[in-house]
């Protein structure tokens, strides 16, 4: 689809499945599509007749970033999160406790996907231009590879918190609150300053101790 559009003067990049489903779906497209790959061999110094390496060329490309879509998925799982947690603010407006921990939530949260929005801003600027990157298909096979590995690292730490949210809803519960603790957690651990994870992890300590001496 970045051949077609680039053909026409007007490259585009499209990430969403269901709209890029309806583009290719179109006839108008199909028809476009090989012609597109003619021109793109011309562009590359490709004899027309060697079509198939233009081909070669975008299918070794696809299958770098079906890696990075399949981690974006990931990532509007962990989206789907954070927009629960912002349903929840509404649902405990008149609970302060819950309300302070939500929204230190927000602002650990912002740290957290204003990362990740950076790195696949990153991965879709590199491939933005798809004749540049078919040039260069080693130098940005590499680039691809590295953020992959370094997304993969990041969003995996996630995979425990995005199972246990699914049957998280907007409304208050008692599960809610205690996912809400558990991300706070989370989240601390890796955004929150030294100086105030230190105070938050001797607040914790005392906590714990507390309710083991009521307990015996």
């Amino acid at each position: 689809m970045q051949l077609v559009s680039w053909m026409s003067g007007e490259e585009t990049i499209i990430t969403d499945p269901e709209q890029l489903a309806q583009v290719v779906d179109d006839p108008k497209t199909k028809q476009k599509i090989s012609q597109a790959f003619s021109e793109a061999a011309k562009a590359l110094g490709i004899a027309e007749d060697r079509r198939e390496d233009v081909i070669s060329l975008i299918s070794n490309l696809a299958n770098e970033l079906a890696y990075i879509e399949a981690l974006r998925e990931v990532y509007h799982d962990v989206l789907r999160i954070h927009k629960t947690v912002r349903g929840l603010e509404k649902s405990y407006k008149s609970e302060q406790s819950v309300l302070d921990t939500i929204m230190s939530l927000k602002r650990l949260f912002k740290i957290a996907l204003d990362g990740f929005n950076f790195s696949f801003v990153e991965l879709d600027a590199q491939t933005g231009e798809i004749l540049s990157a078919l040039t260069n298909i080693k130098q940005v096979s590499r680039f691809i590879r590295e953020h992959r590995n370094d997304l993969h690292r990041r969003l995996w730490a996630w995979d425990g918190l995005i199972n246990d949210w699914r049957d998280i809803s907007e409304h208050r519960s008692s599960k809610a609150v205690l996912r809400l603790g558990e991300l706070y957690h989370f989240l601390a651990q890796r955004f929150l300053p030294r100086n105030e994870w230190e105070l938050y992890s001797k607040a914790m300590d005392k906590t714990k101790k507390r309710a083991t001496e009521v307990r015996w």
